[in-house]
């Protein structure tokens, strides 16, 4: 089995306080998980207004099919236009 994780550092510049940054954090994570079916969650930056990390795992037999479906989930990420991704990091083990 293989686990992969896409982690995004993204800029929020709509975002001017931390409640703003709530919603948009959310309303991506939820178009993720709407789309892709992807686990999603804010793992740094969450005191940060205008900084979000955000990590999108994905399991399967085989590295080259997790690696697809983490680079749709960075796709759908784009598409929600809520956010521009400053950096990405990816990372697939065998388990």
């Amino acid at each position: 089995m293989y686990v992969g994780v896409l982690k995004l550092e993204m800029h929020l510049p709509q975002a001017t306080n931390l409640r703003e940054k709530r919603k948009v954090v959310t309303r991506l994570q939820s178009h993720v998980r709407n789309h892709t079916k992807l686990t999603c969650a804010e793992v740094e930056h969450q005191d940060t207004y205008q900084l979000c990390s955000l990590a999108i795992v994905a399991a399967g037999s085989d590295p080259n099919v997790v690696d697809r479906v983490l680079e749709n989930a960075r796709k759908v990420i784009d598409e929600a236009n809520l956010a521009m991704v400053l950096d990405e990091e990816t990372d697939i083990i065998e388990v």
